[in-house]
């Protein structure tokens, strides 16, 4: 019924319209004449797009029933929520992670923040109405701590499934042998509990989550050996896939590193993408900050190539940071293990 001016009934306590994005929908019982039924109040509305439902049942009851149907099945799109996790890796250094909620019928994680980050993500889904009982899987790009800190926490607690793949597994199952790979300064304060992955991802796996609603698997490896990235609707989250301008670039192969960055470059279909380091960007955005990140690969690549003498790491290491003017990497593991990588691939 289009542009038509209608009289209906609805009951005004129990909300009598939702707002979707910029618009809004009305629910509410056609009125054809006679008594107004009780508990309901008759309402003029302005002329609109109509669609004609049934609602079966004892008024104001299947018009609340009739309204939740409409919401789930034929307005409610999925949500992309961000929350800023920060943490202190020493009490010298202070770092952040992003953590993502798709909000849909049921809840999802994209990565899970450090340990003890669940009061937070809780206190947001209550901000939004939604609890923690709803969260049915958590997707982890990788397997370091400040992206599986809370997963364990959330499995115990909620039975939902984690979703990782076959190369970061065992260092999500098995964080003491992360340790023993990975050592980092204050390790377990922020990876927390080993927890079991229950479904393993690889690349070009699509994974239906509910109706209208599946995460496409899309290997993105260089700064960690299996990272993922997952890809849905026309939304990208891509962990540290990319290493940034500004910040520690770690990545640990370096061909992989940048092969990485030309399938970002090549994925088509992505409008907006969703880093684990940073604000999120449109694709023009994004297209800069892979640019950036090959260009960076480019300086550190000839840095260490003009500063190594085949002498021990460590010396080497000392001399790409002075040459680069970052001191304060000169006693980061992490980045000893970029700088020992491009040494490899020399």
């Amino acid at each position: 019924m289009h542009g038509i001016h209608r009289k209906a009934y609805a009951a005004f306590l129990q909300g009598i319209h939702e707002r979707v994005r910029d618009d809004f929908y009305w629910i509410a019982g056609l009125y054809k004449g006679g008594d107004v039924p009780e508990g309901l109040e008759l309402y003029s509305f302005p002329a609109s797009d109509w669609a004609i439902f049934t609602a079966k049942g004892s008024m104001p009851g299947s018009l609340q029933t009739l309204n939740t149907a409409v919401w789930q099945e034929r307005m409610m799109e999925m949500k992309v929520h961000q929350i800023k996790i920060d943490f202190n890796v020493t009490e010298q250094i202070s770092r952040f992670v992003y953590v993502y909620i798709l909000e849909a019928d049921s809840l999802y994680l994209i990565d899970s923040g450090v340990y003890g980050c669940e009061k937070q993500i809780m206190d947001y889904l209550y901000t939004i109405g939604r609890n923690k009982d709803e969260i049915k899987g958590i997707f982890l790009t990788h397997a370091h701590p400040d992206h599986i800190g809370s997963a364990a926490w959330f499995q115990e607690h909620t039975g939902c499934r984690i979703y990782a793949s076959e190369g970061e597994k065992s260092w999500i199952e098995d964080i003491d042998l992360q340790f023993k790979e990975r050592p980092i300064p204050n390790f377990y304060k922020l990876a927390g509990k080993s927890s079991r992955v229950d479904v393993v991802v690889k690349d070009g796996d699509v994974i239906k989550l509910e109706e209208g609603l599946t995460v496409s698997v899309i290997r993105t490896a260089g700064h960690s050996c299996d990272e993922v990235s997952y890809l849905v609707c026309d939304n990208m989250f891509i962990g540290d896939s990319v290493p940034v301008k500004g910040d520690i670039p770690i990545f640990i192969d370096e061909r992989e590193m940048r092969e990485t960055l030309h399938i970002l470059k090549d994925t088509k279909g992505v409008k907006t993408y969703y880093p684990a380091w940073d604000q999120t960007y449109i694709a023009e955005m994004m297209e800069h900050k892979l640019n950036e990140a090959g260009e960076l690969i480019d300086l550190l690549k000839k840095t260490v190539s003009e500063s190594d003498d085949g002498g021990e790491l460590p010396v080497l290491v000392d001399r790409v940071c002075d040459r680069l003017k970052m001191p304060m990497l000169k006693s980061n593991p992490l980045f000893s293990r970029t700088i020992e990588c491009l040494r490899q691939e020399a």
